[in-house]
């Protein structure tokens, strides 16, 4: 499975000087990537597009993950992944990280750009909160798009607002 820039970034809503012990890593599995500081959770689903990790380029003799088992990845890991992915309009698959086969309660993720390869291994991260047994079954919720540009203009606006 390919993770892309989005599924790396959901890692800023933690706030690592929170007054409650924030879990200081994300939750990758097959379908999404999950993150959350105790207060705000943050999913992103994964693109069907996104199952193409056979096409990613081969890290040196290392394997890429077959199994796709989730995996709880620590924050200072996924920072210095994000900061490593290359920006490649001509082969965007490049524009992706993938996990690599590990060991003994470690996880391995790698970018490439063909010429420099970046495997970084960590101990896999603190046991992720069971967030599915708390939130509601989605009957009776409905999905609405919203225009970004929009939304970040409508706040911009508020900031600059006296609401005392």
């Amino acid at each position: 499975m390919l993770y892309n820039k989005n599924n790396l970034i959901i890692s800023d809503i933690i706030n690592e000087k929170s007054d409650k012990i924030p879990l200081l890593s994300v939750l990758f599995n097959n379908s999404k990537t999950v993150a959350t500081d105790s207060f705000i959770l943050l999913e992103v689903k994964n693109p069907i597009s996104m199952d193409t990790a056979s096409d990613f380029p081969i890290i040196g003799s290392e394997e890429n993950e077959k199994t796709n088992t989730a995996k709880t990845v620590p924050l200072k890991a996924i920072k210095k992944v994000l900061q490593n992915i290359p920006k490649n309009k001509e082969m965007p698959i490049l524009e992706n990280c993938i996990f690599l086969n590990s060991k003994n309660g470690t996880v391995k993720m790698a970018t490439t750009n063909l010429e420099n390869n970046l495997i970084i291994e960590a101990k896999s991260g603190e046991e992720f909160p069971d967030y599915e047994r708390i939130i509601p079954d989605r009957a009776g919720f409905i999905d609405i798009d919203i225009d970004i540009n929009l939304l970040s203009k409508l706040i911009n606006t508020i900031k600059k607002m006296d609401l005392t």
